[in-house]
């Protein structure tokens, strides 16, 4: 009766669940308030999307009297490093990722879960070529001495890292993660859920998600990890599945942008709706141009259109779609920027973009 067909009720660490297999989640509370000086350390092998988030954890906790140190891809690192965090450099570049063929033919096609099995791939593919981010994680971990692991589930392995450790984990999520009978995933519109006929199965369209994510080959990949550690094996996908659940998640997004599933609190009690992460520049000032631009009272207000590290195709291709779709929504002002995609009005041609004047 619990999500997927989970047995016994695994997302409470509390109560001794088998899937954690002496998982140090079973000693709350995790983090008691008046704790201080804790050594956080934070787990990433995402994007800048999947990172620059923790930067800003980082630094409120920072402020608040602890130590943060995130063990990253190395396309992150000087970012992290440019904020005063120190930052452990893995081999994985996750920009070398979403630029792969892979992930640029799942994204030109609008497939999200083919979006997450190219990820997968490359991960395997750059694995192959020297980067072992489960190793070179360890070996952070083992150097750094985290009293807690802050976890994305980018990172695989990260439940597995805190577990060999011995310290508790939490895991970040930036969009609907956790199974749900009333909220669907974000992984799918709803045109495409509507044409498989899954309107009315949300459970159905997240396991697919979970599929997508891992399947028998990672689970494969994950056993050896946890034999080589000496940790005892998953016996199932369900196993793995359930440990991703069974764990303290924040679910890092506004309840105005996708409200929280009516059934959260009641399956999974140690998630909470926290709102977004922004890592916002305390003394911005916009240039004048964009200044002037942004208080031009007498003309609508612009759209802010990006796709931060995300990047598909030609970016002259991507920038006449987003400004068409401008225009066809009755809007003739936006704020552009090119993030890892690249995107901007200077890649329009007067030879290759029909409707360049328009545009």
């Amino acid at each position: 009766s619990r999500p997927f067909g989970f047995k016994p009720r695994c997302h409470c660490p509390v109560s001794g669940p088998r899937v954690l297999r002496g998982c140090p989640l079973a000693s709350p509370p995790l983090v008691p308030p008046e704790h201080a000086d804790m050594r956080v350390g934070v787990l990433s092998h995402g994007t800048r999307g999947d990172v620059q988030p923790f930067i800003a954890l980082a630094l409120e906790l920072r402020s608040r009297g602890h130590d943060v140190a995130i063990c990253g891809p190395c396309s992150t690192a000087d970012l992290v490093r440019s904020y005063g965090i120190e930052a452990h450099s893995l081999t994985f570049d996750s920009k070398k990722m979403v630029n792969s063929d892979a992930m640029q033919a799942a994204m030109q096609k609008g497939e999200s879960l083919e979006c997450t099995k190219a990820f997968v791939e490359e991960m395997k593919r750059q694995t192959l070529e020297g980067a072992h981010s489960p190793e070179e994680a360890r070996a952070f971990l083992a150097e750094y001495r985290p009293d807690i692991v802050v976890g994305h589930a980018s990172f695989m392995s990260f439940i597995i890292l805190a577990e060999k450790h011995g310290v508790p984990v939490v895991h970040a999520m930036y969009f609907p993660f956790l199974p749900s009978r009333s909220s669907h995933s974000c992984f799918q519109t709803l045109a495409a859920i509507a044409a498989q006929g899954m309107l009315d199965k949300p459970l159905e369209v997240h396991r697919a998600l979970y599929d997508a994510f891992i399947n028998d080959a990672e689970l494969a990949d994950l056993n050896a990890l946890r034999e080589k550690w000496g940790l005892p094996l998953y016996g199932s996908l369900s196993e793995v599945h359930a440990a991703f659940q069974a764990i303290p998640t924040t679910n890092c997004w506004s309840p105005c942008v996708v409200p929280q599933p009516a059934d959260l609190d009641v399956e999974f009690p140690l998630a909470r709706q926290i709102g977004y992460i922004f890592l916002d520049e305390p003394n911005y000032e916009p240039p004048p141009e964009l200044a002037a631009f942004l208080g031009a009272s007498t003309q609508d207000r612009p759209v802010y259109i990006g796709f931060g590290s995300l990047s598909a195709g030609d970016p002259r291709a991507v920038t006449e779609k987003v400004l068409r779709a401008l225009i066809a929504a009755g809007r003739k002002r936006c704020v552009m920027l090119g993030g890892w995609s690249g995107i901007g009005p200077e890649h329009l041609d007067p030879q290759l973009t029909e409707d360049y004047a328009e545009l």
